[in-house]
């Protein structure tokens, strides 16, 4: 038996007590007991609604507490799954062949001279492929995640942060020669850090094109795991 609008919205009230931070973990425990309220009603239990809501989170959840503890359960399966899809899409890219195509970019860039055109050239290449994924995994999401109000989605979260790794890499990156420029006041450090910077540049831009490349088959992947829900 379908429940009402009203019981529906009671049910929904209810729940508003415990600790549920996150959508999907919300949705899960309301549709399971809905569910099974609908199955007592289907049964004939005509009681109401707040004493079949009790009666299926004592038996189902082992009360207030055993929800709290799903939930976090919940969140930490979903974390573990994010994390696992995500090493796995770094290790697709760390291969014989993007070794291979590492090497010969940084001895092509041996020839190139240490000049401003060259290393802001590097430099725009590292933006665009460090806000590229962000860029993608945004207009990816569907728009009933992109646009969801009230609770936090845990996937949408773990998402675009997973998305905005090679962003956070490029905050490492504009800061790493200020460490060269301490050496300097220390001995010609700074001048050995000024030679070798053409390939050291041509190395981190390898770097930021793995590393894009893992992130967006990561965004791929997730969706079409159907990890978000539609």
């Amino acid at each position: 038996m379908i429940l009402t609008a009203d019981e529906l919205k009671w049910i929904d009230d209810r729940l508003k007590i415990y600790d549920i931070q996150y959508r999907e973990i919300y949705d899960e425990i309301a549709d399971h007991i809905i569910t099974a309220i609908e199955e007592k009603r289907k049964a004939g239990d005509t009681s109401e609604i707040k004493y079949l809501f009790q009666e299926v989170v004592d038996k189902h959840f082992d009360g207030y507490q055993g929800i709290e503890k799903l939930a976090a359960s919940q969140e930490s399966t979903y974390k573990q799954t994010v994390q696992s899809l995500w090493v796995q899409s770094i290790k697709y890219y760390l291969n014989w062949p993007a070794l291979v195509l590492t090497v010969i970019a940084v001895l092509l860039s041996l020839q190139l001279p240490n000049v401003k055109i060259v290393r802001g050239l590097m430099l725009a290449m590292c933006v665009v492929l460090a806000f590229l994924p962000v860029i993608y995994a945004y207009t990816a999401l569907p728009g009933s995640l992109r646009y969801l109000k009230g609770k936090k989605s845990l996937l949408r979260d773990h998402f675009i942060t997973k998305a905005a790794v090679p962003a956070m890499f490029l905050n490492l990156v504009i800061y790493l020669p200020h460490g060269f420029a301490l050496m300097s006041e220390k001995g010609d450090n700074w001048q050995l850090f000024n030679h070798i910077l053409p390939p050291l540049g041509m190395l981190i831009v390898m770097a930021f094109v793995i590393l894009n490349l893992a992130t967006i088959r990561f965004c791929r992947e997730f969706l079409a795991k159907s990890l978000i829900v539609t």
